[in-house]
């Protein structure tokens, strides 16, 4: 499966058109269950690390603050991913740098500087990049809403929880996408995309239609239930920023 995952593109091009035909649904679900397996590898990882510190008393960080599936905003997944790596980053980089006042312009060499931590190629700069356009994006959108004198008379309304469903669920999507740069760069993402979205024969119009609408349908499911948990979290006083 990881084999597979991780050079889908590549055996895309290799093979002669039609040789290789995903439906759209198995598409999304290879793309969704890669990121679920690389957060279950880490976490498995730093998990294993952090319990072996536990044996000599040395306390550790936890990197892993909440599940992957358990994210529907940028900002809170990179709070809650790798949580030692985001505290030396806040302390070193995004304070010296402006921190909040600047913080749509630090944003953009902080992940470019993650990303060729990582790795030197493309795919990690692709992957830093679409990240910060995404960060912004959500970022302008949240302030704009927050700050709107004429908006804030509709919070309350019933429609405006499943609005906020409904860009939560887009973010989703962004997020996903920005995250699945690290296997494919900037082609091969865009392609990804398009399999699910605009799939060539034998996919017809129905299946694409009804995939993408099943698939955010479920998330839209995974949304609730992830504020349904963070309205408990507060109602107990655990105040989390992610």
């Amino acid at each position: 499966f990881h084999a597979v995952s991780h050079n889908l593109n590549k055996i895309f091009h290799m093979l002669p058109n039609g040789a290789l035909w995903l439906p759209p649904w198995e598409i999304m679900a290879v793309g969704f269950f890669m990121l679920n397996f690389i957060y279950i590898k880490f976490l498995i990882i730093w998990r294993v690390a952090s319990a072996s510190a536990g044996l000599d008393l040395v306390v550790t960080t936890d990197n892993m603050n909440r599940c992957v599936c358990n994210n529907y905003s940028f900002a809170g997944f990179w709070r809650s991913w790798h949580g030692s790596l985001h505290v030396w980053i806040v302390r070193y980089m995004y304070v010296p740098l402006g921190g909040k006042t600047r913080r749509l312009l630090v944003v953009w060499p902080i992940f470019v500087f993650v990303g060729l931590w990582h790795d030197l190629e493309i795919r990690w700069v692709a992957w830093a990049l679409l990240n910060c356009v995404c960060l912004c994006i959500e970022g302008v959108f949240l302030m704009g809403v927050r700050k709107s004198v004429s908006l804030a008379r509709y919070r309350t309304a019933s429609w405006w929880r499943y609005l906020s469903i409904f860009a939560s669920v887009a973010n989703i999507y962004c997020l996903m996408l920005s995250n699945l740069a690290i296997l494919y760069g900037f082609n091969g993402s865009w392609e990804f995309v398009t399999a699910f979205v605009d799939a060539p024969p034998p996919a017809t119009r129905a299946e694409i239609v009804t995939c993408n609408l099943v698939a955010f349908w479920w998330l839209a499911c995974g949304v609730t239930l992830m504020y349904d948990i963070r309205e408990r979290e507060q109602s107990e006083g655990k105040l989390k920023r992610f």
